[in-house]
């Protein structure tokens, strides 16, 4: 059997390797196709005229309404 020494910079760079691997995937399996979306709630089309967001909801949600929210819809007609 032969002798393999993994040394500091190898294990390192290995370690490093998986973690990233692990983030990509984790990071575009959130992504999805964003089909099931619209498929599933039936507002999407060319007619739609409304945006969903996600918030954490509470004084954080309530500002965000305020600052960003509801100047967008009064702006641009697109219900938030």
């Amino acid at each position: 059997m032969r002798d393999v020494r993994i040394d500091r910079r190898l294990f390192l760079r290995g370690v490093g390797g998986a973690t990233a691997g692990l983030a990509a995937a984790t990071a575009l399996s959130a992504c999805g196709t964003g089909t099931s979306r619209s498929a599933s709630t039936g507002t999407g089309g060319k007619d739609s005229k409304s945006v969903v967001v996600r918030d954490s909801g509470g004084s954080f949600g309530a500002a965000l309404q305020k600052a960003i929210y509801t100047p967008f819809t009064r702006e641009t007609g697109i219900g938030v």
